[in-house]
């Protein structure tokens, strides 16, 4: 799993890729990134699969690391 952020206007996008193949997108609005990380792990086997946070709850665990 790589997870990453994004900068854009007024925010900062947090999200995480695993896997190959086609794109899975989960969007994680009102949840984060972590309450998809069993189905995301069980997807990667045969697609990409991009979780997201609307707010970047864990923005500031990527940050520190």
């Amino acid at each position: 799993m790589n997870a990453a952020t994004l900068a854009v206007p007024d925010a900062t996008l947090y999200y995480e890729v695993r896997g190959e193949g086609p794109l899975v997108v989960l969007v994680g609005a009102p949840m984060d990134a972590e309450s998809f990380t069993a189905v995301a792990d069980l997807l990667a086997d045969r697609y990409t699969v991009l979780t997201t946070e609307a707010f970047a709850a864990r923005l500031r665990d990527v940050l520190r690391a």
